[in-house]
């Protein structure tokens, strides 16, 4: 696959029908990363996708970068205010109930790997 075909897929999975410049070229950041693995799950760039058993789901551009932050952190514990500022940005106003959804949404995918410390944050626990 091209990295023309996997921005192709990014940008249908993000449902958009318009995008700037420095959109596109934001895209095309985490196609340059390697592919990160955790059991039986794959957290994979190239294809903007988490892949569990060999099934594959493409995720929103949020939930993939929320997915990848969190296993670059494994067994750690992240806090909240870090997942926002490193997945969001400085720059954007979101809630933190943000965060929640996303994570809730990764766990259909991914099951319960993500844990979380209440309070606190969360993290990509293997046992």
């Amino acid at each position: 696959m091209t990295i023309i075909d996997n921005l192709v897929r990014t940008i249908k999975a993000s449902g958009k029908k318009s995008f700037s410049q420095d959109e596109i070229l934001e895209m095309l950041v985490p196609l340059e990363r390697e592919a990160l693995t955790s059991k039986n799950i794959t957290i994979d760039p190239k294809i903007n996708a988490i892949i569990v058993n060999d099934k594959e789901y493409v995720v929103t551009r949020k939930m993939f970068e929320l997915s990848y932050y969190l296993l670059s952190n494994k067994n750690k514990i992240v806090k909240r205010k870090k997942i926002l500022n490193d997945v969001w940005g400085n720059d954007i106003i979101v809630e933190d109930r943000t965060i929640d959804v996303h994570v809730r949404q990764i766990r259909r995918i991914t099951g319960d790997i993500i844990k979380t410390a209440k309070g606190i944050g969360y993290g990509w626990i293997e046992n």
